[in-house]
């Protein structure tokens, strides 16, 4: 059987098989996250020992083979190439791919983790302090109450024309309200009906009453309208 020499190492007897291959965390990644890069390192296998078996180097990337005699060695992506196995240098490059796909996505998971984690921090920060709201919480409660104090004016003026409404009863004066409150007065038809609701507060349509209230009921709509825009 064939073994391969450094003048410094041997690296056991071929013929070689590939078994995986194991990558170093970075220090980047245990200043990020402590117990991922501690999950790393207790997976790292015993062959791992940061350094290449066949020329000594410090090496990050482990290929991970076994020879003839079952012994287990960590080979740099470099020296794996010097034992001249197209078998083996095929399942490392395979095995290389798929340790950079995974490394991708662990970087990609890390950022949206950091990313949900800045977030968060903001949104606590904000509820520090706005009293335990969001800047949107707040910015919607201020909206909230804008409105209503704006809703609570348009009432007082619109008083008249409400309390009519409210008298006539039906969907069509409960919509009408909340249009008005809302502040989208009616007009067209609408502003036609509401008038003779009004004037209907002094009689049927078309009793002497009626058309006695009808030019009042008018002028006091035109009149509200015109204070409200």
């Amino acid at each position: 059987m064939k073994q391969v020499h450094h003048k410094h190492y041997e690296l056991g007897t071929a013929p070689y098989r590939f078994v995986g291959i194991w990558s170093a965390p970075s220090k980047a990644l245990l200043e990020a996250n402590p117990s991922a890069y501690n999950n790393a390192m207790t997976g790292r296998p015993k062959a791992c020992r940061f350094s290449c078996d066949h020329c000594g180097t410090g090496i990050e990337h482990h290929c991970l083979i076994v020879d003839a005699n079952g012994e287990r060695f960590a080979v740099g992506s470099s020296c794996i190439e010097k034992l001249h196995d197209t078998e083996l240098l095929e399942a490392v490059e395979i095995a290389k791919r798929k340790a950079a796909k995974v490394k991708r996505k662990a970087i990609a998971d890390q950022k949206r983790a950091n990313k949900q984690a800045a977030y968060e921090a903001e949104l606590e920060a904000q509820r520090a302090k706005n009293d335990g709201l969001t800047d949107w919480e707040l910015q919607q409660k201020e909206r909230a109450k804008a409105l209503e104090a704006k809703r609570d004016a348009v009432a007082v003026i619109a008083e008249p024309i409400l309390t009519s409404l409210r008298n006539a009863g039906g969907d069509f004066c409960a919509d009408i309200s909340r249009q008005i409150l809302d502040g989208h007065f009616p007009s067209n038809r609408a502003a036609t009906i509401v008038i003779e609701i009004i004037a209907k507060q002094s009689g049927r349509k078309g009793s002497k009453a009626y058309d006695a209230a009808y030019p009042a009921a008018e002028q006091l709509f035109k009149s509200i309208a015109e204070q409200l825009q």
